[in-house]
Parts: structure tokens; sequence; C-alpha cells
């Protein structure tokens, strides 16, 4: 791997014990997941961070040392390693088990409060392939779109609570691709 790519890989990943404050082996998260036969559940599940000493992955890398959660099947804690990519996104990084998940601080219980900043965070990674100069006007076309649903959102949550589920991130996420589509 070159010294550019490499340094590039590594920036993406946050530190959180400088990041977030975060105290190994005390500091507490949520992370969600969607378990059962066919990923029907959605589980906020309690981990605690801990240091790992991965040397062979890129980034600062933590174990989540999951607690037990008998009531869905895993009777004992599972550990994974994962690096952090934002304030509401985390990778894991074991096999079988690869991929972005939603997280949040032990106790947070507002569990919708991300998913703009999944968003940013998507679109952000779509755009990093574009050149430096197409990637600031996309930045801001991100920007102004995510802010343009914001109120819209807002109304939409305050005229029926019930249908505060489907404004979902992937919703959302689909909603402003297509006006950045409309505005190109």
């Amino acid at each position: 791997m070159n010294g550019s790519l490499e340094r590039h890989e590594t920036e993406r990943y946050l530190d959180p014990w400088d990041t977030f404050g975060f105290v190994p082996d005390e500091s507490r998260i949520e992370v969600k997941w969607f378990i059962g036969a066919s990923a029907e559940t959605e589980v906020w599940w309690k981990a605690t961070v801990k240091r790992c000493s991965a040397t062979e992955l890129v980034g600062p890398v933590v174990e989540l040392v999951y607690d037990a959660l008998p009531e869905h099947g895993f009777e004992s804690q599972e550990v994974c390693r994962a690096r952090f990519v934002s304030k509401c996104v985390l990778e894991h990084v074991e096999d079988g088990i690869q991929g972005e998940m939603v997280w949040r601080c032990e106790g947070d219980d507002d569990e919708h409060a991300p998913a703009l900043d999944v968003i940013r965070h998507t679109l952000s990674r779509e755009i990093e392939n574009h050149p430096s100069h197409v990637q600031r006007v996309l930045a801001d076309k991100v920007t102004m779109a995510i802010d343009a649903f914001r109120d819209e959102i807002l109304r939409e949550v305050s005229n029926d609570s019930n249908e505060i589920d489907d404004i979902g991130a992937q919703n959302i996420l689909q909603r402003v691709r297509h006006r950045l589509n409309s505005d190109s």
C-alpha cells in the first residue's frame, strides 16, 4: 500500500479516546443490530469499549465487548473488533460481520437523532472518489439538501407521530439522492 493511500485510510477512522473522551474498559455504547432468522428484530445492543492491540488493521481499532443478550439467544458476552467512522457510525472488522453500523452512547434514547449524520456520512463516502473541486461542490449540495429536509422531516413528525418509523435514514437518503440528481 502506498504511503498517501495508507494515510488517507487511517484518517478515515476516529480515535475514540481523543474524539469522544472514552475511557478504556469503562465507556459504554449501544450498537443498532438487526437480529433474528431474517434480521427482523431491531436491538440496541450494549457494549463496553476496550483498547485493542490489533496491528494488522488500519486506523484505531477497539474491542467491543457486547453484553450477554439471552432473550435473543446470546447467552454470553460477544467480542468484536471495530473502528469508529463518525459520531454515529462504526465499522465492524471481524470476519462475517464487516460493515458499518449505527451507534450511540449508552443511555441516549433518541434513536432517530443520528439519521441525518448517517446520511451525511454515507454521502460523503460516496463523493470521496471525485476530484477535490467536485467534492467541494457535492459536499455543499449534500449540506443544502439535508438542511432542506430537516424542516420537512420535523413537520412530518409533528403532524403524525405514528409515522416517525417511516422517516428512517434510508428513506431520507433516497430523498436526498433524488434531490441531488434533480439539481444536477
